[in-house]
């Protein structure tokens, strides 16, 4: 009995996904192309940030990606 629960708990699972699949086609709020476009933004801007900020941080006189320790 506790094998067919987990079939069916299983399929509820799947059914569950493609239902939420579906409604997040349908009121997607921009096309494929364009979030395709967003998400390579978005890690192009995350890959350039690290070395901007350790640019920043030896301007400044820090240095960066070394944390201080507490107490001193």
């Amino acid at each position: 009995m506790a094998e067919e629960n987990k079939g069916q708990g299983l399929a509820w699972l799947l059914v569950g996904l493609g239902v939420g699949a579906l409604v997040a086609i349908l009121y997607a709020p921009k096309s494929g192309r364009e979030t395709i476009e967003d998400i390579a933004r978005g890690a192009r801007e995350g890959t350039e940030y690290p070395s901007s900020f350790k640019a920043g941080c030896r301007a400044g006189g820090h240095a960066g990606g070394q944390g201080q320790r507490a107490g001193r």
